[in-house]
């Protein structure tokens, strides 16, 4: 584990500079604590206090890059990675667009990153999730699902949750409390009630 721990901190301070390492930083303020030694080879900030991703010239392409080298230093390991991003509905179209560049532009034999394509992309799975009722057909979220899919270099799976049923809320309940059905059918009775007739998101 430490092994890949040290292989994912060299690949990313391989691919970026000071700068650019203060960048990730401002995008996920706990990065630094992650990478501690990383932390101490970036001294990048002006006395002023302002922050690299605030300097004139900083563009959404660098920050794209930076994302690239992230995903793609984590996946180098050879070890499966799981990236859940939730809520997507209410997601910036930077955080949309750049996933959806990193996901097609990685999976060819040339460098993404400064990383090579086939190890960029081994072991990566990526779960959204969405509320449909909240997102547009012609939104920003749609159209890069469908870029995904019509570039045919991810296999792109939609699954629907819809509302659970009396049955499933007992399952449910039943496991987490390790309690046999009969001891929880009132109880999911009642649950099941109060959300809106088992509304997963409040289950």
């Amino acid at each position: 584990m430490m092994k890949s721990f040290h292989e994912v901190c060299r690949c990313i301070f391989a691919a970026v500079d000071s700068e650019g390492f203060d960048q990730l930083c401002d995008l996920m303020p706990n990065f630094a604590r992650l990478f501690p030694l990383l932390s101490s080879r970036s001294n990048n900030r002006d006395q002023s206090g302002i922050s690299s991703m605030d300097k004139v010239g900083s563009a959404s392409k660098r920050r794209n890059h930076l994302f690239h080298v992230l995903l793609g230093s984590l996946c180098s390991t050879g070890r499966p990675v799981l990236l859940s991003l939730d809520d997507l509905q209410w997601s910036q179209s930077l955080v949309i667009e750049g996933m959806a560049e990193f996901i097609v532009n990685s999976m060819n034999s040339h460098d993404t990153a400064g990383l090579p394509g086939k190890i960029c992309r081994r072991g990566l799975l990526v779960v959204g999730t969405f509320r449909s009722n909240e997102v547009k057909e012609s939104g920003d979220l749609m159209e890069r699902i469908n870029y995904i899919k019509q570039s045919g270099k991810a296999n792109v799976t939609m699954l629907t949750v819809g509302e659970l049923t009396k049955v499933d809320t007992t399952m449910l309940i039943s496991a987490k409390l390790c309690l046999p059905w009969r001891h929880t059918q009132e109880l999911a009775g009642l649950v099941h009630g109060k959300t809106g007739r088992g509304n997963p998101f409040f289950v």
